[in-house]
């Protein structure tokens, strides 16, 4: 029993000068110095489907750059967090207690708007040698007498493709529907992809612009989308993804933004692809904004500045289009400020404004939701090759050629059905397209119905003629009767004066519709 005790009692003694030791270490550790600060960083800029970073090398850059230059503005040392999270689904996580971070860096302009309330406005020392606006896209939040956000970087929807596969690519959305393309393009996905919301307002702007006038821009941008996204084979819900079809060659090319084709060429090392903008560009801001509550609220002030410095920006201008004119940028990334970058020169940018969110749902309920190429009726690409293999034969006598006319009408259907002049109307009475669900879902029912009419009588066009058989187009069977007509006006015989040349719809016959007075209901 003694001997159990002396052996407590020792150890009690050997614990107790074990733990007096560690407390003596822990005093004389080396502390850190009183002026050391923090900034945590969310880095706001991944994609679906795909664990990349875009730009990963350029964030480490900035942030390297930034503690040296914050040690030798303010004398102290700046520990600096970054975590990386998707563009799409950062900003529906903000909101829940106190800011978990200082910084947002990155996404799209529309989220940083929908969270402004949740912003810290604040005056950048950059901010009066920025610019406002550069080819009318705004630099910074410009609705109240303080910005709440800034444009770190401008991007654009741009096409990144293999010049062997394509010696002649596009240099203009018209020219996208050119039907040496088919299969050989990957249309995006705006519903999935941040950084491609805005291609349906990309491609109106560039055609209002062309034209000179909003109603035939818009007619023309939607037969523009319906062509080039019935020539694609398939869909870049996952854009880094199918920017390797690219890169390895499977397809020749890719309708992306440039953030995801700068990755690719200067990041990935696919250094034999090439990127062009369209004629008839329309540029985004991509924000920064320090959140409020933010801990470290003047040290995420001071990385703005720094990022929007001409230090910083000479940084980003080695990946992505800067925010400042007077910073070079290596090849191949563009200056946007240059009198030679294909901007758009003119566009009512009150309309860009209102109707934007108008335009992609409009565009998502007639094209991308019904796209699907598995060959189902009431899709998009199922229609698309159903009319092209009528254009084939409709030629052969009356009835082969009206049965293809009321096919290609409603193929088309989707340029006529809703009007430039009915947006306003629709508009106001939404409530700023608030209360739209109503509509949205009429789209997606009149989109579905036209799909099948014109897959319908393009089968019977066929039949018509005699044709036999329908390879490469699925299981399919004649149905009698005298054709599906969605309700629009007569097809005129001919293309619309002003009206643009689209080699894909022109392949097919293409006759332009003219515009209806009324949205059918």
């Amino acid at each position: 029993m003694r001997e159990a005790v002396r052996a407590a009692v020792a150890s009690v003694v050997v614990l107790s000068l074990l733990v007096a030791a560690g407390l003596a270490m822990y005093a004389s550790r080396p502390l850190p110095g009183a002026g050391v600060k923090h900034l945590r960083i969310a880095y706001a800029m991944m994609l679906p489907g795909s664990s990349t970073v875009p730009h990963k090398s350029m964030v480490e850059d900035v942030v390297s750059a930034f503690k040296s230059w914050y040690k030798e503005r303010y004398g102290t040392d700046v520990v600096v967090d970054v975590s990386y999270h998707d563009a799409a689904t950062f900003a529906k996580r903000l909101g829940l207690g106190r800011p978990k971070y200082d910084v947002w860096w990155g996404g799209r302009v529309q989220d940083f708007k929908a969270h402004r309330d949740m912003l810290l406005p604040f005056n950048s020392t950059a901010k009066e040698e920025l610019n406002r606006t550069c080819w009318g896209c705004p630099l910074m939040d410009l609705e109240g007498p303080t910005p709440t956000w800034y444009a770190w970087c401008l991007y654009a929807v741009c096409l990144l493709y293999d010049p062997e596969l394509l010696p002649n690519a596009p240099n203009s959305w018209p020219e996208l529907a050119d039907p040496r393309l088919e299969n050989q393009v990957i249309a995006p996905d705006p519903g999935m992809d941040p950084f491609t919301w805005g291609v349906a307002i990309s491609i109106y702007a560039s055609e209002a612009w062309r034209l000179g006038n909003e109603s035939a821009g818009w007619r023309s941008a939607w037969n523009i989308s319906l062509a080039f996204w019935g020539l694609s084979d398939s869909l870049a819900s996952k854009p880094f993804l199918s920017a390797l079809e690219v890169a390895a060659g499977r397809k020749a090319v890719i309708l992306c933004s440039d953030i995801v084709a700068y990755h690719m060429l200067l990041e990935a090392g696919y250094s034999h692809l090439r990127l062009t903008y369209l004629n008839g560009t329309l540029l985004f801001p991509c924000p920064v904004a320090v959140l409020k509550g933010a801990t470290n609220e003047q040290v995420a002030r001071a990385f703005v500045d720094f990022l929007l410095s001409k230090e910083g920006q000479a940084i980003v201008a080695k990946r992505l289009m800067p925010v400042r004119p007077n910073v070079a940028v290596e090849e191949p990334v563009r200056n946007p400020f240059e009198l030679d970058f294909p901007a758009i020169r003119a566009v009512n940018r009150t309309f860009l404004s209102m109707a934007a969110e108008f335009m992609h749902d409009y565009h998502l309920s007639w094209v991308v939701k019904l796209y699907d190429g598995s060959g189902e009726e009431g899709r998009l690409r199922t229609a698309w090759l159903w009319v092209r293999r009528a254009a084939q034969v409709a030629e052969a006598n009356e009835n082969a050629t009206r049965l293809y006319q009321l096919a290609l009408g409603n193929l088309t259907l989707m340029c006529s059905y809703v009007a430039r002049e009915d947006v306003d109307r629709i508009y106001n009475q939404t409530g700023g397209w608030v209360e739209k669900g109503d509509y949205v879902d009429e789209w997606l029912r009149k989109a579905k119905e036209a799909y099948r009419n014109a897959v319908e009588n393009a089968r019977m066009s066929v039949k018509a003629a005699g044709a036999a058989g329908t390879a490469g187009l699925g299981q399919a069977t004649s149905s009698e009767g005298q054709g599906y007509w969605a309700r629009t006006t007569d097809m005129p015989a001919s293309r619309s004066e002003g009206e643009p040349f689209l080699a894909g719809l022109e392949l097919l016959g293409w006759a332009s519709l003219p515009r209806r007075d009324e949205l059918g209901r």
